[in-house]
């Protein structure tokens, strides 16, 4: 064979290889592909192997792997907040909401050709980040409904989903207008209407009880409670987002927190009661034990062997000599150098009169009731 014929079957080898190479192409599993012919966009491919016109078609492949991210709005201030940035702990009074968010290419024709209007799904994130933030803080700032301070956002996480869900969906939730009292106004004391006192009980400009919803009212707000909590917990419905060209897999709020200058307030304060009440506590204890080594003192020897009448007699002198004992700071101070002498009860070295500051009344107060008890 001429060494022309191998180049030339050779060279045709090469052009079938290029073009069913070009030809053909695979989808992988959680991708989709849209398909240009001299840039115009044509069609969209799904998962799978495909053919499109060699050279002169291209496939672009998107992932729609799951990968979640968080998203955090901070600085967000509920209405009682707003006029009044500072609160006992001496710090700013607002909270951040933490939302974890997993976003997916669309894997319709119209869908993906909104998603390549982006330049990645960064951006697409960037974005919706901003409508979160927008919704959020107009929810947290209403002044008509919760959370009305940052005590109740932190209970809230549900309520703040429910509300993103709704404007996603564009099921606002309505408000009381003037309208729809001039409605209501007229069905008061009617079958179907409601009465004088749930009618003026309603604030104008607050949102719509389900109760006095339509129909459509109704089903809009059951939808969105129930794509909430699908949402928010196992992540299996898919939420569309056109303007993206995507679609919401995964939507919940992580957490409601306090700003960090709350929280240090907050764990400060704590360690301040803790300690407090441990120092309360202690010293209560160290009164009790001198009380009672007072009163066990004032006893007669063979108190255990006396009449009933007489037990009762001795201890009531013995509970007024140790009350007068335990109110002379000189007397007290003698008993517990004794005790410490004696029985070592208590084992501090130097004891202040501090150690009752907040505690010999209460030991007192104890000792005497125990005392009458018994």
């Amino acid at each position: 064979m001429e060494l022309s014929t191998i180049f030339f079957y050779l060279a045709l080898i090469f052009v079938v290889v290029a073009i069913l190479s070009d030809t053909f192409f695979l989808v992988r599993t959680n991708h989709v592909a849209m398909i240009t012919c001299f840039g115009k966009r044509v069609r969209s491919r799904g998962e799978g192997l495909h053919l499109k016109i060699p050279f002169l078609e291209k496939a672009s492949v998107f992932s729609r792997a799951i990968k979640s991210r968080k998203i955090l709005i901070d600085d967000i201030f509920a209405p009682d907040d707003t006029a009044k940035k500072e609160n006992s702990f001496g710090v700013s009074t607002d909270v951040k909401i933490e939302i974890e968010v997993a976003i997916v290419p669309g894997d319709t024709f119209d869908e993906i050709l909104n998603f390549m209007n982006f330049e990645s799904i960064d951006d697409i994130y960037t974005q919706f980040s901003a409508d979160l933030d927008h919704i959020i803080r107009n929810f947290a700032a209403d002044p008509y409904e919760e959370p009305k301070n940052w005590q109740q956002a932190l209970g809230m996480g549900d309520k703040f989903l429910e509300m993103v869900v709704a404007a996603i969906l564009g099921h606002r939730i309505p408000k009381y207008t003037e309208e729809r009292l001039r409605m209501l106004k007229k069905k008061i004391g009617t079958e179907d209407g409601i009465t004088q006192e749930e009618f003026d009980n309603i604030v104008l400009g607050s949102h719509v009880k389900k109760i006095h919803m339509s129909p459509e009212e109704k089903e809009r707000k059951e939808e969105t409670k129930n794509v909430a909590m699908g949402l928010g917990s196992s992540g299996e419905d898919e939420v569309r987002l056109k303007r993206f060209g995507s679609r919401i897999h995964l939507l919940k709020v992580s957490s409601v927190k306090p700003n960090d200058e709350m929280i240090e307030a907050i764990a400060s304060k704590s360690k301040e009661e803790i300690e407090r009440t441990k120092e309360v506590t202690e010293s209560i204890t160290r009164g009790l034990a001198v009380a009672n080594y007072v009163f066990s003192s004032f006893l007669p020897p063979d108190f255990e062997s006396l009449p009933e009448d007489e037990k009762v007699a001795a201890k009531k002198e013995a509970t007024k000599k140790s009350f007068e004992v335990l109110s002379d700071p000189q007397e007290r101070e003698r008993v517990i150098r004794r005790m410490q002498i004696e029985s070592g009860k208590i084992k501090s070295a130097s004891i202040q009169e501090n150690v009752f500051d907040g505690g010999l009344d209460g030991a007192l107060a104890t000792f005497l009731v125990n005392s009458k008890k018994n």
